[in-house]
């Protein structure tokens, strides 16, 4: 009886590992998601900045702002994203 109380228990952390682990394989995919999908917007207001010949020099600075911005959110010191995040 002891041995399969034992077993049931083990049975039961072996299921709450495997849920922590679904669960932290869902956020590093959103992560990685979300970080080229600002990617993917800069590229498109830089490529906009760079070949917009109507743009005024204010609008062209406040879109840059941005874009930088955007360029910064992966770059957290604080907050890094891991490298093999990136890659992923």
């Amino acid at each position: 009886m002891i041995n399969l109380e034992a077993l049931k228990i083990r049975h039961r952390i072996q299921l709450r590992l495997l849920r922590l682990n679904q669960a932290l394989d869902l956020r590093l995919r959103l992560i990685t998601e979300f970080d080229t999908a600002t990617d993917a917007i800069a590229a498109r207001i830089q490529k906009l900045i760079d070949t917009s010949t109507t743009l005024s020099a204010d609008d062209t600075a406040a879109l840059q702002a941005e874009v930088n911005k955007l360029n910064l959110l992966g770059q957290d010191p604080n907050n890094p994203v891991p490298a093999a995040l990136k890659q992923a």
